[in-house]
């Protein structure tokens, strides 16, 4: 076929090729007052997590916390949260639903920031080798850990069951959350065998008064 028979077909083809792709994609799209609320209360389960860390961060610069286990009560409170996010991963439903992947993506890191800064207090050796919990407290503290832990394994499943299609986002893993897991299970190793990480620090386990 000769070029000038085939530049006619080009000019007809490319407008229509160009035209497929001229819509801007939905994501893109102004959302509605009801779907902005949607989306809010699904990124509300996330920043309980971080609230839920910032607590755990708190809690540590408090002294003689032993009196009411709240280090111990705190970590229980970010597993809670954290099984909640987890689950509503699976259950959300309804305006912004096909949204809710892309923005776990984005807001999941400043989750695992917090919660990373939580656990360098708990492992500091000023808290961890002190006598601000008593050794079976130091123990339990341990096991909850590493229950926490394996709350965000199965978070990440979570997020690969239900966005694994969205071709937006790279999916699995969750980004970072295998930081997350590499600092509990550091910081939980560190509270089962308080004796033993103290003393790799040059301390008893509770040599320092709180």
């Amino acid at each position: 076929m000769k070029l000038a028979h085939v530049l006619p077909i080009l000019t007809l083809v490319v407008p229509i090729a160009c035209g497929k792709y001229s819509e801007p994609p939905w994501e893109a799209k102004v959302p509605t007052a009801e779907e902005k609320k949607a989306r809010e209360a699904w990124l509300d389960t996330q920043r309980d997590i971080t609230a839920a860390c910032e607590d755990l961060i708190l809690e540590t610069t408090r002294p003689r916390a032993q009196h009411q286990e709240q280090l111990n009560n705190r970590v229980v409170v970010v597993q809670e949260v954290t099984e909640e996010a987890s689950n509503r991963l699976l259950t959300f439903e309804g305006p912004m639903a096909r949204d809710s992947c892309y923005d776990l993506v984005h807001y999941f890191p400043k989750v695992v920031e917090k919660c990373k800064k939580a656990l360098g207090a708990l492992d500091a050796p000023k808290l961890a080798c002190s006598n601000a919990l008593m050794k079976p407290e130091k123990s339990n503290l341990g096991k909850k850990l590493r229950e926490l832990r394996f709350l965000f394994t199965v978070y990440d499943y979570n997020f690969s069951k239900r966005c694994v299609k969205d071709t937006r986002i790279a999916a699995p893993p969750l980004p970072m959350v295998d930081d997350i897991r590499w600092y509990l299970m550091n910081t939980a190793n560190a509270y089962s065998d308080i004796d033993e990480y103290c003393k790799s620090k040059g301390l008893n386990s509770s040599e320092i008064a709180d």
